[in-house]
């Protein structure tokens, strides 16, 4: 009896969507598991594994194509270095980079270090933000008319630092009311036309202190509540202290990556990594916390030494410099380890993390 009521349900389901998709012409409705927009998604590593597990729960993956996710920060954090990264990683998927470089940030030695082939990366100085947004739906509409298969990621860097034409045309006499209704309309034009291709689009933008507003948040986004909201995920970059040599001379920084707003994962998950000058960002920077947070190392002296917790040797003790070595040694063995780092979320890949999480005493970050 269940089994006859079940086949009516699904055969009714079934009558009504042929019914709309006849309607409309179009084939437009199905079934969830039907969609692909909806039931695969292909993603992109950041080069960094602690940075892909904050995004996606996965030492593999960070962002997703067709959609559009921002980077914001304070100036120098890196939010530019970690958007090289993700041009770097789409062309050794090879994939098509293109960054519109309205700062001017960027320079061929740099990005040649970053692992980026400044020969196939497609550079645009445009400064206006219509420019931008027309050049960049024009791009991809050709590039889907071209039914080209191979990966595309386009950055702004930044929209903080593009003027609209009627800042431009005004000058300093009258205030810019366009500016946000200008990125409103290029978000909500490229979301719709990159959703259903592997397109994604990274936004670069800058937080300003927000004054005379005690009850508000400390730090707000330029160009308006749209820059928080067309994207899946926003992605926090925040400076910490500098990494120096014996000398005293500076060789990087340490830097906070929170995921701010994600709609494929748990949010406000940090990973705290290292920004070397001369390369960017470390591979493996980040694990080592996360194996402490993991409970796989733990410390037995307050003067430096830790522990492995399932090693065999009870009394093998290792300076954290030697676990740094043994993880870059066989990333594979304690990637592993760190799996057991678990969330409240439903991952990328459909499954279902449990509850064991770490929080601050805020209850806002998971590190």
């Amino acid at each position: 009896m269940a089994k006859k009521i079940n086949e009516e349900k699904i055969g009714t389901l079934e009558s009504l969507i042929e019914s709309m998709n006849t309607t409309f012409n179009d084939g437009d409705f199905a079934v969830a598991l039907e969609k692909d927009f909806i039931s695969k998604l292909d993603w992109l590593s950041s080069g960094n594994y602690a940075i892909n597990f904050a995004c996606t729960g996965s030492p593999h993956r960070a962002i997703p194509y067709g959609r559009i996710v921002s980077f914001v920060g304070d100036s120098g954090s890196g939010k530019s270095l970690l958007a090289n990264h993700f041009l770097a990683e789409n062309q050794k998927k090879g994939g098509i980079s293109v960054l519109f470089d309205v700062e001017r940030a960027n320079y061929i030695q740099q990005l040649n270090k970053l692992g980026i082939d400044s020969s196939k990366l497609i550079i645009s100085g445009s400064k206006i933000l219509e420019d931008i947004f027309e050049k960049a739906i024009a791009f991809i509409k050709a590039y889907q008319e071209k039914n080209m298969t191979a990966p595309l990621i386009i950055v702004i860097d930044s929209l903080s630092q593009a003027s609209s034409r009627h800042e431009m045309e005004e000058g300093f006499d009258k205030s810019d009311m366009k500016r946000a209704q200008v990125i409103r309309k290029g978000l909500r034009m490229i979301s719709g036309i990159i959703s259903d291709n592997k397109v994604c689009l990274i936004i670069i933008n800058h937080q300003t202190s927000s004054i005379g507003n005690p009850y508000g948040p400390s730090k707000v986004t330029t160009g308006g509540s749209s820059v928080d909201y067309f994207p899946s995920q926003v992605i926090e970059v925040n400076r910490g202290k500098q990494i120096k040599s014996e000398f005293d001379t500076p060789l990087g920084l340490e830097v906070r990556v929170r995921i701010a707003k994600s709609r494929f994962f748990v949010p406000f998950v940090t990973a705290k990594v290292e920004i070397y000058f001369d390369r960017g960002f470390e591979p493996t920077s980040g694990l080592f916390e996360m194996l402490e947070q993991s409970g796989a190392v733990i410390k037995v002296s307050q003067a430096g030494w830790w522990q492995f917790k399932d090693q065999a040797d009870k009394e093998k003790k290792y300076r954290e410099t030697e676990i740094f070595d043994m993880i870059k040694a066989d990333i594979d063995k304690y990637l592993k380890l760190i799996e057991n780092i678990k969330v409240s979320a439903v991952g990328v890949d459909n499954i279902e993390y449990s509850e064991k999480v770490e929080k601050n005493e805020k209850h806002e970050e998971v590190i």
